[in-house]
């Protein structure tokens, strides 16, 4: 199998799980669970803050998965050969 038709392979439904999986694990993780809510404590009357400081990070973070897929966009298609 050369390396054009790896690219072009449907996902299994075991693919689709293992990877779903990985995500989840990902960005759901225990830590995602207990240290927003610890930081909250920590920032007493100042939670406001640490909201807008969260969503601020949430944002930026969400720029960057834009911009990677669009690299991988670009790279895929200059792997395909189109233009």
């Amino acid at each position: 199998m050369n390396e054009i038709e790896k690219i072009e392979r449907d996902l299994s439904k075991k693919d689709y799980f293992v990877i779903s999986s990985m995500l989840f694990a990902l960005f759901f993780g225990a830590g995602n669970l207990i240290f927003p809510l610890h930081l909250g404590q920590l920032a007493g009357h100042n939670w406001l803050l640490a909201a807008v400081g969260f969503l601020i990070t949430v944002y930026y973070y969400l720029y960057f998965l834009y911009l990677l897929w669009l690299l991988c966009m670009q790279m895929e298609s200059m792997i395909l050969g189109y233009r």
